[in-house]
């Protein structure tokens, strides 16, 4: 996409939001409020703390899974940065990390086609978030002020809120245990879904989809184009993006000592066709990029979706970030989490140094943006 495609799309989104501020800004109350680019609609609900009971003791044993989760998952977030860091500004020929930060711009990073499942992916995620927040704060003793949904720019949102006085006057361990649980309930339901893909896969893969194909390549000089989902090779079924890699392992298609001829037999709008490619000696691929192909897509793509954005969204908030606006910073939990622990060890100095660290790791997420689309279908 174009830079100027891109300048359009941010300006259209920041005018869109521009004139719903202006139109109903007035026309809210307690429960619906509009800001610039946000709308806030509250539940207008309140809960005390749990009771002590064999719940709540299982509760506050999970919180404590969480922080040790929640380490993990900043590790995790750093060790990726870093990599993108220094392959992109150090040179870093061995880093195994490539690609970039995404940021969600419909219409940019996000084909509209796609929109609907990111918006599905990113609404579960969030309500599984502040659902835990929910649960390990009244069971740490904490009273629920209120609750409700968000929508941020064009992505829902929810959201929970503590009291704050008890927050501030809780243990350091309450609080952590609090920031912690809705990494820990992100991260489980990655893995229960990752789990049940697992298992469906065979039943509901149906081939491998072209997204992408290389300028001048064996693909593109035989006819192959985005959206044709690969169904056989050489007359062997393949459906899945790991029986397409052994199959091109098996017959050369990765050696570059070796030229092969080979069929793909693939679908496309209903039809299907044989494709046949030639890769000359010196190449280690046709020139695709493929992605896995489901039957039935929806849902493929909405687990798929869930199941992704359920990852990021525990790995970016069990990392330090800070993002810095007119009002103040925003704090994501693992930025919590730092500048209470700091604040801990050395008072306000503690605070500033966890404040500016935060803010610090924002700005090299910045610096490592790429405007390349999630792609969650062929």
């Amino acid at each position: 996409m174009t830079s100027n495609n891109v300048i359009l799309a941010v300006v259209s989104i920041i005018a869109f939001w521009l004139v719903v501020y202006i139109l109903f800004k007035d026309k809210g109350g307690k429960r619906f409020q509009i800001l610039p680019l946000a709308i806030i609609i509250r539940a207008g609900i309140s809960l005390d703390p749990m009771k002590p009971s064999l719940k709540s003791q299982i509760l506050r044993i999970t919180g404590l899974i969480g922080l040790g989760v929640m380490v993990y998952l900043a590790f995790i977030f750093f060790k990726f940065i870093g990599g993108l860091f220094v392959n992109k500004y150090l040179g870093g020929s061995g880093s195994q990390v490539q690609g970039g930060v995404v940021p969600l711009i419909p219409g940019v990073t996000i084909p509209l086609d796609d929109l609907p499942y990111v918006l599905f992916g990113i609404g579960v995620a969030a309500l599984v978030h502040e659902l835990a927040h929910a649960y390990i704060a009244r069971a740490e003793g904490l009273r629920i002020k209120d609750a409700g949904i968000a929508i941020f720019l064009f992505f829902p949102a929810a959201f929970v809120e503590p009291d704050e006085d008890h927050v501030v006057k809780a243990p350091l361990l309450s609080r952590l245990k609090l920031y912690s649980a809705g990494v820990l309930a992100n991260a489980v339901v990655f893995f229960v879904l990752s789990s049940i893909m697992a298992l469906l896969l065979p039943s509901i893969a149906f081939g491998v989809g072209i997204y992408q194909v290389e300028d001048n390549s064996p693909a593109e000089l035989a006819g192959l184009e985005r959206g044709f989902i690969i169904v056989e090779v050489n007359g062997v079924r393949v459906k899945t993006i790991g029986d397409l890699s052994r199959v091109f392992d098996e017959i050369g298609v990765t050696d570059p000592e070796r030229s092969v001829s080979l069929e793909l037999k693939v679908y496309h709008n209903g039809d299907y066709k044989i494709i046949r490619i030639d890769k000359p000696e010196g190449r280690n691929s046709i020139g695709i990029v493929v992605m896995q192909y489901y039957k039935p897509e929806a849902l493929g793509v909405s687990l798929t979706s869930i199941t992704m954005f359920n990852l990021i969204l525990a790995i970016v908030n069990a990392a330090p970030l800070a993002i810095p606006l007119p009002g103040g910073l925003i704090l994501s939990d693992g930025g919590h989490a730092l500048k209470d622990v700091l604040d801990r060890l050395f008072g306000r100095k503690g605070v500033v140094l966890s404040n500016v660290a935060s803010v610090a790791v924002f700005i090299m997420l910045l610096s490592l943006m790429t405007l390349t689309p999630i792609e969650l279908k062929p």
